[in-house]
């Protein structure tokens, strides 16, 4: 959802008001090419504004989006809302200073700063916090039938089961050989000692994951 939250220092009665949400609404959704019904528009008057060292008319205002900003987007953006401030408020075109935040750009930018500082093991745990606040939005968009985790299998027998919350291990088992991987995906070996046998000889299975 495109956002602008506009500050200025003239004060703004209701009609006029109403001009600028419509103006600006319009322009937003036709430059940055998302429906009006997308767009929200917030319009602060009468806030005390000091710019170059006057209080002569300005306006500041922050345009937020999840992508759809750009170098040429931005432009247009910019000289659009001045235009439409210098027309409804008789704010000099100089005197409004606009900041853009495209929400990919940010958040690619704070990935990329966490891989170059984390090692493999910290970046797993980086990864799976992210996978699980975004679980719903993955699960929504995972419809493509060529693209479901059954086809990744190759045609593998997959045993499941539900995992309950609290302090668990998931156990992994190849033939004889069984791994112990905590929640941070270390495998705890120490756990074969009194756990290997038993899981050997009650699991007929032959491979297979599980969590207990």
């Amino acid at each position: 959802m495109p956002t602008l939250n506009l500050f200025t220092n003239v004060p703004v009665d209701a009609v006029v008001a109403s001009d600028i949400l419509r103006d600006a609404t319009k322009a937003i959704a036709k430059i940055i090419g998302k429906p009006e019904s997308y767009v929200m528009i917030l319009l602060n008057g009468s806030v005390p504004i000091a710019f170059a060292g006057t209080e002569a008319p300005a306006a500041y205002g922050e345009l937020i989006s999840i992508g759809g900003l750009g170098q040429s987007v931005n432009g247009k953006l910019s000289s659009t809302v001045a235009e439409i401030l210098q027309t409804k408020l008789s704010i000099d075109g100089s005197r409004f200073y606009i900041k853009f935040y495209d929400v990919e750009a940010e958040k690619t930018s704070v990935l990329s700063t966490l891989i170059n500082r984390t090692n493999a093991q910290e970046l797993k745990r980086i990864v799976m916090i992210i996978l699980k606040g975004n679980l719903k939005l993955v699960c929504e968009r995972l419809r493509d039938r060529s693209q479901r985790h059954k086809r990744q299998l190759h045609g593998k027998e997959v045993i499941v089961e539900c995992k309950f919350d609290g302090d668990r291990i998931q156990i992994h088992k190849n033939g004889t050989e069984v791994h112990f991987f905590s929640r941070s995906f270390l495998d705890h070996s120490e756990y074969e000692h009194g756990m290997l046998d038993i899981i050997v000889q009650s699991i007929l299975v032959d491979r297979m994951g599980f969590t207990c």
